[in-house]
């Protein structure tokens, strides 16, 4: 049995993005806040479908000087955060993003994720770099399509 055939059976659902991002000197507190109210909504999706369950979603933000790393297993449990960033405020950086579930498809996963990252363009200047998909190959994006 491939990976594929025990992820189909598993009803398993993946998805992972690349993002760049600018902010406006953004205090660093909110930047986390933000970023965490991004993977907490994207788990909450992931948990309102009918038998939709969160293996993990991660994020791992890097800036100027230093990272932050924050992941959910359960959105009761809330959020685990490692800050690494020295300064106060932030200015811009990449964004990596991933999740693995149970019970939703690849597709539905990219699908939750592209809908939060729409929530998150409110907040700061995003653009899509990249994103693997349930095809196995990257998908390169300019200007944030």
């Amino acid at each position: 049995m491939s990976d594929d055939d025990s992820k189909s059976l598993a009803e398993a659902g993946t998805f992972g993005v690349e993002i760049t991002f600018k902010a406006k000197n953004m205090g660093k507190d909110k930047f986390i806040d933000e970023l965490g109210k991004f993977l907490m909504s994207i788990a909450k999706d992931v948990e309102s479908r009918k038998g939709g369950l969160v293996g993990h979603v991660k994020a791992f933000a890097r800036v100027d000087d230093g990272f932050v790393r924050l992941n959910i297993v359960d959105s009761e449990l809330g959020l685990d955060v490692g800050d690494e960033i020295k300064s106060k405020h932030v200015t811009g950086g990449t964004i990596k993003v991933m999740a693995a579930v149970v019970g939703v498809d690849d597709h539905h996963v990219e699908e939750i994720i592209e809908n939060r990252i729409e929530d998150l363009r409110k907040v700061m200047d995003i653009d899509v770099v990249e994103h693997e998909d349930h095809d196995d190959h990257d998908h390169c994006h300019e200007g944030g399509e």
